[in-house]
């Protein structure tokens, strides 16, 4: 698991790869997050070039990855799921497997490819019963996300080739929801068994992709099923 919460920028350049983070016991509520990258405000000048790759995050509690205040930071080929958790496993209402909120791309574009969200909130959770204790699911939930704009090069944040499936709420699921994002591209994508119960009360939605306050947002040869 990785931490950070700087007093000043810290965490400049380096790769957390092929870490394997699960609990033993397929009831444990497993920790609230799997990584986290937590920099100082006032990074959007700095360029942090963190890479997180092919790591497995099992059975969480809340958050699959979290990150917040990054700039030009990969994100490639993370596994996401709680396909070892029983149906008795708690889970938090809101979950979300990957959480960015403040990302900035001043030397290189953000990127988020090839990762698997899947079997959440636990392996293969069908339509009736699938949903357990998660109102809101989100595969991406991405908050203020910009690309790569300077004298010599304008880049999209490269959100591509991402496999979320079996996925279960009880009455809104995202699989990647964007706002206030500027010069984003999302290709590629799949999107599929995304199970909704709808309760008794409140309203019930899914939806394959959400953008909301935002330019420059470019949808192509994604597949929702």
């Amino acid at each position: 698991m990785l931490s950070r919460e700087p007093a000043v920028l810290a965490g400049i350049g380096n790769t957390i790869s092929s870490c394997r983070l699960i609990t033993s016991n397929k009831n444990s509520p497993g920790p609230f997050f799997g990584i986290i990258e937590v920099q100082k405000k006032g990074i959007d000048s700095i360029s942090t070039h963190n890479k997180f790759i092919n790591n497995y995050i099992g059975n969480v509690y809340s958050r699959g990855m979290f990150f917040k205040n990054i700039n030009s930071e990969i994100i490639y080929g993370n596994y996401i799921s709680r396909e070892l958790a029983s149906k008795d496993s708690p889970v938090d209402t809101i979950f979300k497997a990957i959480e960015i909120t403040n990302a900035f791309s001043s030397s290189k574009p953000i990127v988020i490819t090839q990762n698997e969200i899947c079997n959440i909130p636990y392996s293969r959770p069908g339509l009736i019963s699938g949903g357990g204790f998660i109102n809101s699911l989100y595969g991406m939930d991405i908050l203020t996300i910009s690309g790569l704009v300077n004298s010599s090069s304008v880049e999209a944040v490269n959100i591509s080739r991402n496999y979320i499936h079996d996925m279960a709420s009880d009455s809104r699921f995202f699989g990647v929801y964007t706002a206030n994002f500027s010069l984003v591209s999302m290709k590629y994508n799949f999107i599929e068994k995304a199970n909704i119960y709808g309760p008794q009360k409140g309203p019930v939605f899914s939806y394959g992709f959400y953008g909301i306050s935002g330019n420059d947002l470019i949808i192509d040869s994604n597949q929702v099923s």
